[in-house]
């Protein structure tokens, strides 16, 4: 589509969106190029960050379910000389884990589902992008999240089942 002869192509873009607000008229071919391309970026870079942060996370999990378990040995040990089987010891870790990791899944998922907005209106990018946050997402969210909490959970049993009795009291 061309323009009519006496109008300048801001001056109709700048109408355009003024008419169909929510919209970015491009002129110019090369724009759509560029903002394509930038887009494919943007996509791109959105996934490797969430990879590492998933990353992070587990890291971040794991290691502090570790120093919590690290720290709470004698207690373990005062429970195993009271009759606990180790199995009912990994049961209380594991049980503890998992609350907190949904907790921490559930706190995790709203703050970052009401910082995506307001980061969109903080950049005025609602034109290129917008947060999309549905149950689905929200669900696999909670399942990562809760995924992680037992990875950490299962290794800090697995921790605490190979410390001998003695050695946990004495710790």
């Amino acid at each position: 589509m061309q323009i009519a002869p006496g109008y300048r192509q801001l001056d109709v873009e700048h109408a355009i969106e003024r008419v169909v607000p929510g919209t970015l008229a491009l002129g110019d071919p090369s724009e759509v190029a560029r903002v394509d391309t930038n887009s494919r970026i943007i996509s791109k870079a959105a996934v490797i960050i969430a990879v590492l942060a998933l990353l992070l996370g587990a890291v971040v999990v794991i290691n502090t379910m570790a120093m919590a378990v690290t720290e709470r040995r004698r207690e373990f040990g005062v429970l195993a000389a009271l009759g606990w089987s180790r199995m009912r010891i990994g049961r209380l870790i594991l049980g503890e884990t998992m609350t907190i990791s949904l907790i921490g899944a559930a706190g995790g998922l709203a703050l970052g589902a009401l910082a995506s907005g307001l980061v969109v209106r903080a950049l005025a990018a609602a034109t290129f992008v917008s947060p999309y946050v549905s149950l689905w997402v929200l669900a696999r969210g909670m399942l990562v999240g809760f995924g992680l909490g037992v990875l950490g959970a299962l290794f800090c049993v697995w921790r605490v089942m190979r410390v001998p009795l003695l050695r946990a009291i004495n710790r």
